[in-house]
Order: C-alpha cells, then structure tokens, then sequence
C-alpha cells in the first residue's frame, strides 16, 4: 500500500512548508528515519525523514511555493506497487495533481538515463525553467543529480535569463540581481514589522571598562587550552553576566500581555547569530543555573547548527531575553531590536583600547559599548538605566558574578 509523504507540522507556530531540496530521486529506495528532504520553516531548514520503507515517487506538479501542512508532496511504495493516479481527498487539489500511473520497479534495477545527461531532481527543473538557467551548463559530476540548491546558487552568479524577467511595464535591468525571497527573510521582514507597530521601544548607551573582563578571560583561556577544553566566548561571558543582572532585575526578564505583566522565573537567552539564511536566534535555556562553561558549549553548538541549517524548532522557541554581539563586524554603538514577546534585547559591540581618565591619570583600557533597548510600554527609562548599569558593574567587575 501506497504510504503518502506530507509536509509535516515541524513547530508549534508553523502553518506552511517549503521543499528547498529532495535528498531522493524518483524510483529510488528510501528506509525508515534515512533523510528523505528538507523543509524550510518560518524558523530553519529542517531534514524531514521517511516513515516508511518503499521506493520513492515525488509529486511533479508542485511549484516551490510553501506548502500547508498536510500537503502530500509524494507517494512511498513498495516494490511492484502500481502506481495510480488520485487526488487525496481533504488535500488541496492544486497542489495535488494526479501523478502518471506507473509500475515500480526493484530497488535495487538502476534507473536508465540519456547518454551523456546529468541527472537532475524535478524541483530544480522546475526551479531552472523559472529562473532561465540552462542545466547543461552546470558543471560537476555526470552522477551526482543537480539540486534546486544547486540552482538557486547559480542565478545569484548569472544575469537574470530574459525568459525569467517578469513581464510589465517595469522590467528588471540587466544589472539587477533578483534574490529570492526566502520563509525565514520574509518571516524575518514580517516580525519587524509587527515590533515596529507594536514596540514603544528606547535605547540606552553607556560605555564599560572591560579591562578585568579580558583578563579575566585570558586566564581562563590559557588555563583551558592547556587541557583541550573549549574556551568561552566574550559572547558566553555576557549570556552569563546577563543572567546574573535579570536574577536582580526581574522586570527585564518579563512579558507583556493585554490585561498583566507575566514575571518569567526562568531565565531563556536567545543569542542573535548570523547564517547565510538570514538572522536566527536559538535559545540557551535556564541560563542562571548553567556554568559558563556549559553555556559556551551549548552556545558553540547552537551556532554551529544554526550555520549548518540543522536547528530544531525547539531551538528557536521561548526566549525570555536577546544578547546580540556585533563586535566581530567592527562595530561600537547600535539599536538592537526586540525580539517580541520579550521586552527587551542587549547589544555590545567590539572590545577596543581607548585612553580612559582612571585616578586623574589617563591609562589605556579595553573598553566595550553596551546597548540595552527596551520596551517602554513595560520598562520605564529608571529601571531600564538601573539594570543596564547592572551589567556595567558585572562587566568592570567580574568576580561580582564568576564567584560561585
């Protein structure tokens, strides 16, 4: 019996789906939990795996529109199963054109192909003849299949194809690049948009003496990498010291909703990372009751999963604060944005020697900036300046949180 491949619900807020790549040509065999292709949330990339032992047999008629939940993008069979076309009933029928009724062969009787053509997956067909690509020029090995990645690649390389200029009085220049919209930029677009109509927000800017703070870390670091140990990051040392400062500030560490104030006990840093898919932001949870190393640990591998497109949708979810490190770019001052529903996000940026008057007498320092903004439908501007001076005294003073 045919066994139907759906887009499956991937997270508690996610409504639609969109395939960016099949892991499986069809007639091919495919085993239970074996990665069959990825989805793509409003949140992340997400590898989604077979639920049954079959061979392979992809819906031709889908565009790369995301898709509800429960569309059935494909059919698993088994070997000598006939393949009938219908339209499932309850699905969209738009989305569900009848697939050619066909014969499935042994898993294990390669498939035949013209001589000489490379292999390539109908969604990167489809994705080639929207964009004008010609799959002929693609180079790589005459076995290895073309991915509709592998597509979307090429058109940010190529000048837009005349044939995928769209049509209107307005047409794109030959200069332009089109990038496609992605799930996560456009959920990225919609979600600051709702904080720009909803969020009173202000920020606050002050400068940090991070002399002790460096040094402090450069014992650790040497005391760490004698022994192969990850050393934190200044990014795992401000998740910390954040968590120690809402410990004492509460109200920053809260919620807002139509009727109350919702004082969240646990203490989620969500940390803004970038990836070449857009801003993402997973969640350290119960931070105050983590070791700075376990913190960097964690905060390594969410990074790196986030990068790789693997985060799970657990991931990405109930943040109660945003830290936000744009040191590495270079940068001093900026606003972060909040990530609603908190109420409010810290940002720093680079760390860098500056003259400071210390005793009526001007020595070099490493100095930090550190940008707090705030919702002020719930924080006012005292408790706000209260907190962030909070983590000023905890950056200048490191032993007021390392001491356990």
């Amino acid at each position: 019996m045919a066994y139907e491949i759906v887009i499956p619900r991937l997270g508690l807020t996610m409504e639609t789906g969109r395939i960016i790549e099949w892991y499986k040509q069809d007639g091919e065999s495919v085993t239970i939990g074996e990665p069959l292709f990825a989805v793509e949330t409003d949140k992340a990339a997400l590898d989604v795996p077979a639920e049954a032992n079959g061979i392979v047999y992809r819906n031709p008629n889908l565009g790369c529109d995301p898709l509800p939940i429960g569309t059935v993008v494909g059919r698993i069979l088994t070997p000598g199963e006939e393949l009938h076309p219908h339209t499932p009933t309850g699905k969209p029928t738009e989305d569900m054109a009848p697939m050619s009724p066909t014969t499935v062969a042994d898993a294990s009787e390669p498939k035949s192909f013209p001589k000489g053509q490379r292999l390539s997956s109908p969604a990167a067909r489809r994705r080639a003849k929207e964009l004008g690509i010609d799959l002929s020029s693609l180079e790589g090995p005459k076995d290895t299949p073309i991915t509709a990645a592998q597509v979307e690649q090429v058109s940010r390389t190529q000048a837009p194809h005349p044939a995928a200029a769209p049509a209107g009085p307005h047409p794109i220049d030959e200069e332009t690049e089109v990038i496609p919209l992605t799930q996560i930029r456009s959920v990225i677009s919609r979600r600051m948009v709702e904080c720009a109509h909803t969020v009173v927000p202000a920020t606050l800017t002050t400068e940090a003496d991070a002399t002790e703070l460096v040094a402090w870390r450069e014992k650790l670091r040497l005391a760490l990498s004698a022994k192969g140990v990850l050393v934190p990051t200044f990014t795992a040392l401000f998740v910390k010291l954040t968590a120690a400062a809402l410990q004492q500030h509460p109200l920053l560490n809260a919620r807002l909703t139509e009727k109350e104030i919702i004082l969240q006990k646990n203490i989620h840093i969500a940390v803004a990372v970038d990836t070449e898919a857009g801003l993402l932001v997973p969640v350290i949870r119960n931070v105050q009751a983590k070791s700075i190393q376990q913190i960097a640990e964690e905060l390594y591998s969410l990074a790196r999963r986030a990068r790789a497109r693997k985060l799970e949708p657990d991931n990405l979810q109930g943040g109660t604060f945003t830290v936000s490190n744009l040191g590495a770019f270079g940068i001093d001052a900026f606003t972060p944005i909040i990530n609603l529903p908190q109420c409010a996000i810290l940002g720093f940026g680079r760390i860098i020697a500056k003259p400071v008057v210390l005793n009526e007498q001007i020595l070099p320092r490493k100095v930090v900036t550190l940008n707090l903004t705030h919702d002020h439908r719930l924080v006012d501007g005292a408790p706000a300046a209260r907190f962030l001076n909070t983590i000023r005294g905890f950056v200048e003073q490191p032993s007021l949180w390392t001491v356990n």
